[in-house]
């Protein structure tokens, strides 16, 4: 642990000016010793620390300097950190982990240099020894980087996060839960090996994903979320009995929307959360999912530009989000179980509102004057106050 005794030393140097605050220093020491290891463990994984604040906090105590170097999550985020101290670092907490036969329960890296890459097969192959149970692998830059077939041998592991890195799944991931890619170039017959291997997977994130055109999935029986996003796609398909949570975003190229047929074909009472971004839904395919999902508690659009008449008739809907809708003409709410409501847009075209369990409103009137200046009215409304 030489390069984290090095930043403890940076992180307190002043000596205690007299024997009473020495000795009220050693008191707050023993309050903190006191602490069971696992609270310490959760103080240290949940407060947003940099890897030199966080080890600087260990001088409160022995205790705690032991809690540090032996906490279950290891997440080592690059930033300006030199090669070789990144690499060190990286390299002996692991180690010690295996040394100490300690339980790992999250570990992931975040790095700039391509050189790191000569080390994460290692590390991915330690933290394997080590039982983990979420691992993600976040390459920064315009190359990507092979994952080694040693993941297969992770049979703890149920969360995997990669961002650009090139991968086969030629095993069954039986045990995998939450799958998450960003920035990966995987074809469309990649996407459903991943997902016929994958049979057990409640979480399928897609982001900025390059080379599949469609995304259809069927046999994720225990899927729940779903998002896919900037992955310019021709057609989503899913059928999940039990899905929650549907997101799709696709952003608006000079005003103009990527075509993408989005059909989900299942979950019809267990889906609560639906947002589209940017999607080319009409006012026709609105009514058919409105009256298939009636128990969506939150619905999120923004850049829909075909919707022209939105009719919302549920007693379910607690929050509703509208954003840039420019096509919008006509709009009735009629649901009296509606706490949230935020409009963003150039005009208000409600026809009917009912407003009488709303507790928050929040409406950003854009208007624009000779095609540059524009004024922006911002009303928050708590009715509840």
């Amino acid at each position: 642990m030489e390069y984290e005794s090095e930043t403890l030393k940076r992180g307190y140097t002043t000596a205690p000016r007299n024997q009473n605050e020495g000795s009220n220093m050693a008191k707050r020491e023993d309050r903190i010793s006191e602490l069971p290891v696992h609270i310490i463990h959760q103080i240290l994984c949940r407060t947003d620390l940099g890897v030199e604040e966080a080890a600087r906090s260990c001088m409160l105590s022995k205790t705690w300097y032991y809690c540090w170097t032996s906490r279950p999550n290891l997440i080592f985020y690059q930033f300006d950190m030199t090669l070789e101290n990144y690499v060190k670092l990286v390299d002996q907490s692991l180690r010690f982990h295996v040394e100490q036969n300690l339980h790992l329960e999250q570990f992931i890296l975040r790095y700039r240099d391509p050189e790191v890459d000569f080390h994460v097969d290692t590390w991915i192959e330690l933290a394997v020894k080590l039982n983990v149970t979420e691992l993600g692998i976040h390459r920064l830059g315009l190359t990507s980087y092979n994952l080694p077939d040693v993941i297969y041998d992770a049979k703890k592991l149920t969360t995997l996060q990669l961002s650009r890195c090139n991968f086969e799944f030629d095993k069954r991931f039986s045990w995998l839960e939450s799958l998450s890619l960003n920035h990966v170039h995987i074809s469309d017959a990649q996407l459903q090996r991943v997902i016929n291997r994958c049979p057990s997977v409640r979480t399928l994130r897609l982001q900025c994903c390059e080379g599949i055109s469609k995304c259809h999935i069927f046999g994720l029986v225990h899927l729940k979320y779903f998002d896919a996003s900037y992955c310019k796609l021709h057609s989503v398909i899913v059928q999940a009995p039990y899905l929650q949570c549907f997101r799709y975003t696709e952003p608006t190229e000079q005003g103009n929307l990527h075509p993408c047929e989005i059909a989900i074909l299942d979950g019809y009472s267990t889906l609560q959360t639906l947002e589209l971004t940017g999607a080319t839904i009409t006012d026709q395919q609105f009514r058919d999912v409105s009256y298939k999902f009636p128990n969506i508690s939150e619905l999120n659009l923004r850049l829909c530009y075909n919707l022209k008449n939105i009719e919302i008739q549920s007693e379910k809907l607690k929050k509703f989000t509208l954003f840039e809708l420019k096509s919008l003409e006509k709009l009735t709410i009629q649901a009296p179980n509606l706490l949230e409501f935020d409009f963003h847009g150039s005009k208000m075209p409600v026809t009917y509102m009912d407003t009488s369990s709303l507790e928050s409103a929040r409406l950003i009137l854009i208007i624009f004057c000779r095609q540059v200046v524009y004024i922006i009215f911002v009303l928050n409304l708590c009715i509840t106050c």
